[in-house]
């Protein structure tokens, strides 16, 4: 049985660690988020490599490596399943009805034919191709201001899938050598206090697991509470929002 830290003892342990964590998260601060979630989604592939080498007795690179392979399918597909329904057909039809309003109001307009206005002849249709004609000016004034956006746009999409592949190749030399960084951190314990370390870390990640799990099925909850919702009440494109 390993004797117990004093108060004193872990007092100074948790604020030298918070010290060491404050001057390494001040120091790496670009790659504190990516960092973040590649241990946290090393953290969720771990057990189900685990699981499968366990059962499967197949080598743990193999089974870490077709894990994440299917991970990165699924990450492929998420765009072109959702992108097409969620955001094209919205703007399509966006489109189109702008057309119909601006045809609909010129229709509109030509049917008063001429009006008098203090003793003037006004044609509304020529002041309506007139409005059209200076709003179309305008956007083309403002096309070079989109252009700029639009590569503004690309290179943060280029950045993310850089950040994204970041995130993987890290996450992934996480889960297979975790039995190999388990065991070291194992040996630079100090013998006496290595049992309550251990106790520590296990009770922390039952915590952390408990956590989770309900994060996901609260935001399961949430999510097909909202999408049904969205469906009867005839919202469009309610499973994708």
């Amino acid at each position: 049985m390993s004797p117990s830290w004093g108060r004193t003892t872990k007092q100074w342990i948790v604020a030298i660690w918070l010290i060491v964590g404050a001057l390494a998260i001040y120091s790496l601060w670009n790659l504190v988020l990516p960092l973040s979630l590649a241990i946290l989604l090393a953290y969720m592939m771990n057990p189900l490599v685990d699981g499968i080498v366990a059962r499967s007795r197949l080598p743990r690179l193999l089974v870490t490596a077709l894990v994440y392979l299917v991970l990165v399918v699924l990450i492929s597909l998420a765009p072109i399943l959702i992108v097409p329904e969620g955001f094209i057909q919205p703007i399509s039809r966006a489109q189109l009805d702008l057309n119909q309003i601006l045809l609909s109001l010129r229709d509109s307009i030509a049917s008063y034919g001429t009006l008098r206005v203090a003793g003037y002849v006004v044609d509304p249709t020529q002041v309506y191709q007139l409005v059209l004609d200076n709003l179309q000016a305008s956007l083309s004034q403002v096309a070079p201001r989109s252009v700029n956006v639009f590569f503004g746009v690309a290179t943060g999409f280029a950045t993310t899938v850089l950040w994204l592949i970041f995130i993987l190749v890290v996450s992934f030399y996480l889960v297979k050598d975790s039995p190999t960084v388990l065991d070291y951190i194992d040996s630079q314990l100090p013998p006496p206090y290595r049992d309550e370390v251990w106790n520590l870390i296990y009770t922390i990640g039952d915590v952390w697991n408990a956590f989770l799990r309900g994060q996901l099925l609260l935001g399961t909850v949430v999510g097909v509470t909202v999408g049904v919702s969205m469906f009867v009440l005839g919202v469009s494109n309610a499973a994708v929002l």
